[in-house]
């Protein structure tokens, strides 16, 4: 059995003269705080992770080291261009089910992650109607058998940051 986190990138730059290429885009200082905010209250609500999985954009993987920090020891990222906007971020997830157990956070951006959490909870894109904030999260239990779960905690950020205290 794993436990698959889905987490939104934290709030990032605006597209514009200072940062034309979106994949370029990092992190506002605000998305900063409040995704480290995020990541204390994922550990605080009993979410601690084994691993951490980043779309290659730089706002998500600003946002999974941010991630990684939160934890002791701190958690290495690694990245998957399958978790980029186009990916196939569902074979990522049944590649990791093949791989083992643990709890395995997917860092990447919408609407693919909303995507997935319907395609693992309801069984088709689409069929679930999510809204992932910024810097928000979903816990799904899959069993290693299949790629299909069960929706355990949907955590906006604002409960995660509640949850941080």
């Amino acid at each position: 059995m794993i436990e698959i986190v889905l987490f939104r990138h934290g709030p990032a730059e605006d597209l514009g003269a200072k940062w034309p290429a979106d994949e370029e885009r990092p992190l506002s200082a605000e998305g900063k705080e409040k995704t480290a905010l995020a990541a204390a209250g994922l550990l605080a609500g009993g979410f601690e992770l084994d691993r951490i999985v980043s779309s290659p954009l730089v706002r998500a993987e600003q946002t999974a080291r941010i991630l990684g920090s939160a934890h002791r020891p701190v958690l290495a990222v690694e990245v998957s261009k399958e978790l980029a906007p186009g990916g196939d971020s569902l074979a990522l997830v049944r590649e990791i089910a093949r791989s083992g157990g643990g709890r395995v956070a997917l860092v990447g951006h919408e609407p693919s992650l909303s995507r997935l959490l319907s395609s693992l909870t309801a069984g088709e894109p689409g069929r679930l109607d999510s809204d992932f904030k910024k810097a928000g999260a979903a816990v799904i239990e899959i069993s290693a058998a299949n790629s299909r779960g069960t929706l355990v905690a949907f955590l906006p950020p604002r409960l995660l940051r509640q949850l941080a205290g």
